[in-house]
């Protein structure tokens, strides 16, 4: 399956959670990226979630609903990302860049639209960050699984500098 010309799904299962690495993976690797298993920068992302309730359970689906509302309003004072992919809980965005060629550099980057993204979950920010693909579904709940999807219904073509110039 191909997705907005940016990702490749082979015989997606979705009865699964099916993810992409945001960066560039060695190719031997079958499991969960590590850092240690990067070999080239790609992009910055971000996670936005809607939160839990206090007993740790996922908010009802119109909270969520709501706060989406909300966070599309954020969302359209950024960059244009790449990608904002629409998960249950809220939308993971994704900048693809051109110029990263380290960590640091990467880290950096990642660190300063965290800051700057007050909604953003500070807690997502490592180079092995796996993301959903668009047009797969969002599993943890068996019983409310979720189409995660492109917000805008397309991949964008847009890359940025690490400095998140054109």
């Amino acid at each position: 399956k191909v997705n907005g010309g940016m990702f490749k799904v082979e015989n997606a299962d979705l009865d699964k959670d099916t993810y992409f690495a945001a960066n560039l993976v060695s190719s031997d690797i079958k499991k969960k990226p590590a850092a240690k298993d990067i070999v080239g920068y790609r992009g910055l992302y971000v996670d936005i979630d809607a939160g839990r309730n206090e007993d740790k359970t996922y908010l009802n689906n119109e909270d969520v609903a709501k706060a989406k509302v909300d966070m599309l309003k954020v969302i359209d004072t950024l960059p244009t990302p790449t990608a904002v992919i629409s998960t249950r809980n809220g939308y993971q965005l994704y900048w693809a860049t051109t110029d990263i060629n380290d960590a640091e550099v990467h880290r950096t980057a990642e660190n300063q639209i965290i800051d700057i993204l007050s909604i953003a979950d500070h807690n997502v920010k490592d180079t092995a960050r796996i993301l959903r693909v668009p047009g797969t579904m969002w599993c943890k709940d068996p019983d409310n699984k979720v189409n995660c999807r492109s917000e805008s219904g397309q991949l964008r073509s847009n890359r940025y500098s690490a400095s998140f110039r054109r």
